[in-house]
């Protein structure tokens, strides 16, 4: 792996900007361009100065070989040209690396170039268990307490914790193994337990897209050079034939693959998880409230904010109510105010808002709870 900044993958540069043409240019112009830079940064003219000037001169001698050799072949520049159009990351316009690290962004090498699977494994292993908090043992044996027909309200807070750092822990797997896939410092989707898989699925499908035609880039570019790259078990030297450039190719998406059938596996542990750490939203009626009625204010505290949401049983939906007095909710808390709801025929619920699950699901939980023991309208 290179730790390094590299073009087409934590950059990209222009190569018409380099040679100062148009991408319009026809391939007379391009060598003209090439011809005129390439005179004033030839390392031959740089020879008897500093070292640090020389060594800027060769790299910028490299580039523009490059970015001729790409521009002047048919079959390279229609590639680059649509890479070019659609990167999304940032552009060198005169050949100096830039990088991005908040930037999520896909690195080829991670799939081409070959690895020790096991030791980045119990690397990987070691250091989300420390990130996460998350125990295997102590996890299992909470959850067996917590469900033992005795279990405490200790025992269920003590799970409930525990779920919450398996979440952690398996957000943190999933993003390692998007990094083995080659998609670096990509954010878990979006936390929503019926359709996680879903969101996770066309993630994936639009993934391999990016890999299938990164990876043609990215090979197309390596042609000729000297690197290592996946061949069986083997590391391969010499990027030459067609036939090499192909088996490249299909090994890479290959391992993609592999590395899909990892995150779905975790995306299904964890749809499971939020599952569990929804059931235990449940909705606190402070007060006396012997009676469930068709109409409902839910009190909850995020990041030492209150938010209040009305909610009324119109027919069978469950619909927004927004009638009440926001001078009146300012003072939800107070007994005297919920007294008066109750009176009213409106019941006042809290529940705790529980981190890294979507409040609107946490909501969606605690309403079908009160909502199903409604009384029907006669």
């Amino acid at each position: 792996m290179h730790n390094d900044p590299q073009n087409g993958i934590d950059y990209l540069v222009d190569w018409y900007a380099l040679l100062g043409v148009e991408r319009t240019a026809d391939a007379e112009t391009i060598r003209r361009a090439y011809k005129e830079q390439q005179r004033k940064y030839h390392p031959d003219r740089y020879s008897g100065l500093a070292t640090e000037f020389a060594t800027q001169a060769a790299h910028r001698s490299v580039l523009l070989s490059e970015a001729s050799s790409t521009l002047l072949d048919e079959a390279k520049r229609s590639a680059y040209d649509i890479q070019l159009t659609t990167w999304e990351g940032p552009v060198s316009t005169d050949g100096m690396a830039i990088i991005d690290f908040t930037r999520s962004r896909f690195s080829a090498s991670r799939l081409l170039q070959p690895s020790d699977a096991s030791a980045s494994q119990k690397a990987w292993d070691k250091t989300i268990l420390e990130l996460s908090g998350f125990d295997p043992k102590t996890f299992a044996l909470l959850e067996r307490l917590a469900h033992m027909q005795d279990a405490t309200p200790d025992m269920a807070e003590a799970y409930r914790e525990a779920l919450r750092r398996k979440q952690v822990f398996l957000q943190l797997e999933e993003v390692m193994l998007w990094d083995a896939a080659g998609f670096i410092q990509r954010s878990p989707e979006p936390q929503t337990p019926r359709a996680y898989l879903e969101h996770v699925e066309l993630a994936l499908t639009n993934a391999r897209e990016t890999v299938h035609r990164e990876i043609a880039a990215t090979l197309l570019a390596l042609e000729g050079k000297d690197v290592k790259l996946l061949m069986g078990s083997e590391p391969l030297s010499t990027v030459t034939e067609q036939a090499v450039l192909a088996h490249q190719h299909e090994a890479a998406v290959k391992r993609f693959d592999t590395m899909s059938e990892a995150i779905r596996a975790k995306a299904a542990e964890e749809q499971a998880i939020i599952e569990k750490r929804l059931s235990f939203v449940r909705g606190e009626y402070p007060l006396d409230q012997p009676e469930h009625f068709p109409r409902l204010i839910v009190v909850v505290t995020v990041d030492d904010k209150l938010f209040t949401f009305s909610f009324r049983l119109a027919g069978e939906r469950v619909v927004d109510d927004t009638v009440h007095d926001p001078e009146k909710l300012k003072h939800i808390n107070e007994s005297a105010t919920i007294t008066e709801f109750i009176a009213q025929g409106v019941n006042v619920m809290r529940f705790t808002f529980e981190p890294d699950i979507r409040l609107y699901d946490q909501l969606e939980a605690v309403l079908i709870a009160h909502f199903e023991m409604v009384s029907p309208t006669p």
